[in-house]
C-alpha cells in the first residue's frame, strides 16, 4: 500500500503525459515529415529559444512570438526538437531548438 501511495503521483504525471503531450508530438513530427517530403531541397535553419519563465503559458508566448517573428522573415515552422541538457542548464527555465524551412 506504502508503494502504491509513493508511486502515484509519477503514475498520474506519466498517464498525463501519455495522454496529453504524445498526440501532439506525434502530430507535430507527422507534419515535419510530411513538408520535408514534399520540399526535400528547401532551404532549413534551427534556432535555440531560452525560455524566461518556468510557466508553461509564458513557454508558449514565447514559443508563438518566435514563430511570429520568423514567419516575418519568410521562414515556416516545422517542429520543436530537444535542446542539448548542456545548453539548458544554464537557464532555470529551460529551452528548445526549433526547426524552420524557407518555402
Amino acid at each position: 500500500m506504502y508503494v502504491l501511495i509513493v508511486l502515484a503521483p509519477s503514475i498520474i504525471v506519466f498517464l498525463g503525459v501519455l495522454v496529453f503531450m504524445l498526440p501532439r508530438r506525434l502530430r507535430m513530427e507527422r507534419r515535419a515529415r510530411g513538408i520535408l517530403a514534399e520540399r526535400p531541397d528547401a532551404e532549413q535553419t534551427s534556432v535555440y529559444l531560452q525560455f524566461r519563465s518556468v510557466r508553461w503559458s509564458e513557454k508558449t508566448k514565447d514559443h508563438d512570438a518566435m514563430v511570429a517573428d520568423m514567419a516575418a522573415k519568410g521562414w515556416t515552422f516545422l517542429k520543436a526538437s530537444e535542446a542539448s541538457p548542456a545548453r539548458t542548464i544554464r537557464s532555470w527555465a529551460g529551452g528548445v531548438n526549433m526547426h524552420f524551412i524557407r518555402l
